[in-house]
């Protein structure tokens, strides 16, 4: 027998343990390589807006290094894009308590968890102040007496400066960026200023000259009504102006104590305020609001709000008592006014009739004139004698601030970098207005100083449509109605629309889509004959499918976003499969899709799902056998803005060879508020 030399076996284990040693370490470089590789594809597929694939891409790489944090991240987002708000807030977290991004995450997983708690009507939240808007700075003058003012759909504001007879325009960050003077002729004590959004102009009543002008954005009076006088239609100090639902103005004639209606075109229909049988008739209408069915009026002698319709026909006494001196009337929520009533700030609730202090300015209040809601959920406040203008936020906007969500990062035009972001307050709602200087980059914690912002959705006009329709047991009776919907729609799309028909089904298909040039009749034909009803069973109507399916033709589109869905208003629960109402509803909010409904049938009760996803999405429900039918749901899409910004910089940092990742931290900063997102990017492998 052989023995082997001591020193040789030692050798040899030692080389034997060598050997594993270098196989184990490349196993471990070959899964870290593997890890890397999904992981990169999962990044460029999630940029891409293929969020299904990408989720496949980190599940894999997380195989290979389940304890990657950076790729948990990421999943999490895949899901929460796909409409697993819940399941990837759970992840966030989890990451979050590990000390990982915590100060992202802790603010992002907040919002969502406010979001989706969201039960508190605007009157029952506190508002502090914000920001007070200088009258001048460094000795520059910008207004002097501050009066009415007009919210922008933007997230600016216009504003009546008395003392000098003009109308100012801010924007978000409360700069001025425009002024009316109203024509050569120039404006005289002017009271009130309402815009019409359809006819891009404004109603401004001038107290002064007993009149009401409009006047185009760019200062042109375009044209007039009213003299001083009692007749019909004359004005003794017009002041407060609103508009209804059906485009007829309503002006407060002070003097004469009563209410003159008009069409837009300036012909006087009718007046009405005198005492009756019924109404014990005005002292002094000061504010007016016409909401909903209805027309507000507030008396500011009598110190009462009264209900009228709109034909002049008094209802009921909606405040009687508790108001000090109330001036302007505006909206605040639904079911609910803001009064500016001299010394505060109320909110007023339509079905209680009760009232409840806004604000009061910190008791520093002296003649509020005017109190309205702009479209980022502040309240600003005008005070005429306190020659101040002020802007009043939620105070949980101080602990919650803006949600800054990444939505993708552009390398297609490299070496040029391109952020797509959207910006939500903390209700889920977009927040618009934002200029380059709200704005902060952090490429791999390096500074990025020569962005520039090249799209902001506010500047969007072209939309993306998804037609969605019910089934065929539900839709065989009635497809007259289906076409006059998209009768009533059609004129309102543009060149650069875009279009998609969705076949419902368990296997749903895009059966027609197209980026529109000229819409014309062939155009019409065909989206007609895609939406006809074809044989369905009624268990072949997944809505659930469908809708990822819509949202899949429209998530890489830049565009304002809906899905329309024909329906006659009924919802079994069966067109549900595997995704319910809330993941549906995520799926669409997360994506800034709006959910849009015409209900095909008349007297129908709406399910109450399909109220839900409207309303949760900013969308509305359009029955088509109502006055306008379905008209308004293209012109109503492009008026919306999303809070989609696109910022752009030129990349100067080695990318060896498109391995490297590159983090990106965002910062939004506006007035008190503020937030913070994450994502990141690989450069081109070419490049």
């Amino acid at each position: 027998m052989r023995f082997i030399n001591g020193s040789k076996l030692k050798f040899s284990i030692f080389f034997i343990l060598l050997t594993l040693s270098s196989l184990s370490a490349q196993i471990i470089d070959m899964d870290e390589n593997r890890a890397l590789n999904e992981f990169r594809e999962g990044v460029l597929s999630c940029n891409a807006g293929y969020f299904n694939k990408a989720y496949l891409h980190f599940e894999t790489s997380l195989q290979y290094k389940p304890q990657k944090m950076l790729t948990r991240y990421w999943l999490a987002y895949t899901l929460y894009k796909n409409g697993y708000t819940i399941e990837a807030n759970e992840i966030w977290q989890e990451l979050s308590s590990k000390g990982f991004m915590s100060d992202v995450l802790s603010s992002r997983f907040e919002l969502i968890r406010f979001r989706d708690s969201l039960s508190i009507t605007a009157d029952k939240i506190q508002y502090l102040e914000a920001a007070v808007i200088p009258s001048e700075v460094a000795g520059l003058r910008f207004y002097d007496k501050p009066f009415s003012l007009e919210t922008d759909s933007r997230g600016g504001f216009y504003l009546i400066s008395r003392g000098t007879d003009q109308i100012l325009f801010y924007n978000a960050n409360g700069s001025v960026v425009g002024k009316i003077i109203g024509d050569l002729i120039g404006l005289s004590r002017p009271y009130d200023i309402r815009y019409n959004y359809l006819d891009n102009l404004f109603y401004v009543s001038d107290f002064g000259r007993n009149k009401i002008f409009t006047i185009e954005k760019n200062g042109k009076i375009s044209s007039s009504f009213g003299e001083k006088g009692i007749a019909d239609g004359n004005f003794l100090g017009p002041q407060y102006i609103t508009e209804d639902k059906n485009g007829y103005l309503y002006v407060s004639d002070s003097g004469n104590r009563r209410i003159l209606k008009y069409s837009k075109d300036g012909e006087f229909i009718l007046s009405f305020g005198s005492p009756n049988l019924f109404f014990e008739g005005f002292l002094l209408p000061t504010g007016i609001i016409a909401h909903k069915e209805s027309l507000y009026v507030a008396d500011q002698f009598r110190k009462k709000i009264y209900r009228f319709d709109f034909s002049g026909n008094y209802v009921e006494t909606v405040i009687s008592s508790g108001l000090y001196s109330p001036e302007s009337l505006s909206y605040f929520d639904d079911g609910f006014l803001l009064l500016s009533d001299r010394k505060s700030v109320l909110s007023v609730d339509l079905r209680n009739k009760t009232t409840s202090l806004v604000t009061d300015l910190d008791g520093k209040a002296r003649t509020i004139v005017d109190a309205e809601l702009d479209s980022n959920g502040n309240i600003i406040i005008s005070d005429f004698d306190l020659n101040k203008v002020f802007v009043y936020t939620d105070i949980r906007n101080l602990y919650v601030g803006l949600d800054v969500e990444i939505e993708s990062i552009n390398t297609f035009d490299f070496p040029n970098v391109t952020i797509n972001t959207v910006i939500r307050d903390k209700s889920g709602n977009p927040f618009l207005g934002l200029e380059k200087e709200n704005f902060q980059i952090l490429q791999d914690n390096v500074p990025v100083t020569n962005f520039k912002m090249v799209h902001n959705d506010s500047q969007r006009s072209n939309v993306a449509i998804s037609l969605i329709r019910d089934n065929k047991e539900q839709l065989n009776t009635i497809v007259e109605p289906i076409e006059k919907g998209l009768k009533d729609f059609f004129p309102s799309l543009k060149t650069d629309d875009f279009i998609s028909v969705i076949t419902p089904g368990e296997f749903p298909a895009v059966d027609y889509k197209k980026l529109l040039k000229n819409p014309n009749i062939e155009d019409f034909s065909q989206l007609s004959e895609s939406l006809a009803a074809k044989d369905l069973e009624p268990s072949h109507t997944v809505f659930d499918y469908s809708v990822r399916m819509a949202v899949s033709s429209l998530i890489n589109i830049p565009a304002k976003k809906s899905i329309i869905y024909f329906s006659t208003g009924e919802f079994p629960e069966s067109y549900y499969k595997d995704y319910g109402l809330i993941k549906v509803a995520d799926l669409l909010k997360n994506n800034g899709i709006v959910f849009n409904c015409i209900v095909l049938k008349n007297n129908t009760q709406v399910s109450a799902d399909l109220k839900f996803l409207a309303e949760y999405t900013g969308g509305q429900l359009y029955h088509v056998y109502s006055p306008a039918g379905a008209t308004r749901v293209v012109d109503d899409l492009r008026a919306k803005c999303a809070g989609r910004y696109s910022l752009q910089y030129k990349f100067d940092a080695d990318s060896d060879f498109g391995r490297n990742y590159f983090p990106i931290d965002l910062s939004a900063f506006v007035m008190k508020r503020s937030g913070r997102g994450y994502s990141g990017f690989f450069a081109p492998v070419n490049n």
